[in-house]
């Protein structure tokens, strides 16, 4: 099945295993830490920039996410909601958003619902098989391990819009 890149004006995000590695960092005092691909973070805000709408939508809150999710410029945090495809039915009514132009990226059982729902089911390698065998999109690279930067520069690239996004982002940071 051919991937329809092209049409995807919205990225939604899964966190854990997606944007870091699904490991779960917990000290003695029951502090976590949260690891994230800087590659990851480069490409979501070159995507911010070219348009293309970047949401994370996790089932755990974690003011961890919170704070990268601002640092990145992600406006679409959906964190806590175990019921992934109510929060995404829930934002296509609301927002008449049609679920072809949805890309969602998950990487377990729980993400499943949702990733039936959007135009465009994407995961990571290191998936759940019960969630690689209904993806149209399987990343290369490992979530936590620059997946997010691999599915952006695909849908960037689908609509002819990489090269350019690149060189603008470069533009930007260098004044």
């Amino acid at each position: 099945m051919k991937v329809k890149f092209a049409k995807v004006k919205l990225l939604l995000l899964d966190v854990d295993g997606v944007l870091t590695d699904g490991m779960i960092y917990m000290g003695s005092e029951g502090e976590i830490l949260k690891v994230f691909n800087a590659r990851d973070g480069l490409a979501i805000k070159i995507a911010l920039k070219s348009g293309l709408e970047v949401g994370l939508l996790s089932g755990r809150y974690s003011k961890i996410t919170e704070n990268r999710a601002t640092e990145l410029g992600i406006e679409r945090v959906y964190l806590g909601y175990k019921n992934k495809l109510a929060v995404l039915e829930k934002l296509i009514k609301e927002e008449n958003i049609d679920p072809e132009t949805i890309a969602f990226c998950g990487d377990d059982i729980i993400d499943i619902p949702a990733l039936r729902k959007v135009g465009v089911p994407i995961t990571v390698a290191n998936a759940a098989e019960e969630v690689k065998h209904i993806a149209d999109y399987i990343s290369g690279r490992a979530g936590g391990d620059g997946a997010v930067y691999e599915i952006v520069k695909q849908i960037l690239t689908a609509k002819k819009m990489w090269d350019d996004a690149v060189e603008n982002f470069i533009k930007d940071v260098n004044e």
